[in-house]
C-alpha cells in the first residue's frame, strides 16, 4: 500500500528526486528485493547517458511511527494506474523542422501524496495550441475516470521553433 510520495522541485518539467514510501508484508519486500535490481538496470541504461548521478535505492524500515495512515490497496492501485495511463514524454515531433524537434510533450513535474490527498502537476508544452489542449484534456479525462478533481491552467503559449 502507498503511504506517501513526493517528487519534483518547483515547476521543473522532470522530477530530479522522488521518494515513495509504502507498507508491504515481509514476503512482498523479498519479492521487491529480487525484482528491483533488474528494474534499476533497465532504467539506468536509458537515464545514465543524461544523468550520471542517477540512482534508485530502497530500504526496509521497521520503525513506522512516523508513517501517516496508508492509502488502501484499491486507492494505491488507482493512483499507479492513473500515472501509468496519462500521456507522458514526447508526444509529437515537428516533421517540418530539419532536426525533427519535439512538437508536443508532457511530463509529470511535481508529485505529492500524503494521507489525505494526491496532487500531480503536469507540464504540457507544444508549438501547436490545439495539440497542447488535447493532451491537457486527456490528462483531465483520465483524472475524471479515476474520480480525481482536476484543475487545468493553460499557462504556456505555443512556442514557435526557430527553423534557422
Amino acid at each position: 500500500m502507498l503511504v506517501d510520495g513526493h517528487g519534483g522541485a518547483k515547476m521543473n518539467s522532470i522530477p530530479t528526486d522522488c521518494v515513495v514510501r509504502g507498507y508491504m508484508s515481509p514476503d512482498e519486500f523479498e519479492l521487491l528485493k529480487e525484482f528491483l535490481p533488474q528494474f534499476v538496470d533497465m532504467i539506468r541504461g536509458e537515464v545514465v547517458p543524461a544523468d550520471e548521478k542517477f540512482e534508485i535505492t530502497f530500504e526496509q524500515v521497521t520503525d513506522t511511527t512516523d508513517f501517516s495512515a496508508p492509502w488502501r490497496d484499491v486507492e494505491s492501485a488507482e493512483i499507479v494506474n492513473f500515472l501509468s495511463l496519462v500521456p507522458d514524454g514526447q508526444i509529437a515531433t515537428d516533421q517540418l523542422v530539419e532536426y525533427k524537434l519535439p512538437r508536443t510533450s508532457s511530463n509529470l513535474g511535481i508529485f505529492d501524496l500524503n494521507s489525505d490527498r494526491c496532487e500531480g502537476t503536469f507540464l504540457t508544452r507544444s508549438s501547436v495550441n490545439t495539440e497542447r489542449d488535447w493532451v491537457v484534456e486527456q490528462i483531465c479525462r483520465h483524472g475524471v475516470l479515476f474520480g480525481f478533481k482536476n484543475k487545468s491552467i493553460k499557462a504556456f503559449p505555443a512556442w514557435q521553433p526557430d527553423a534557422k
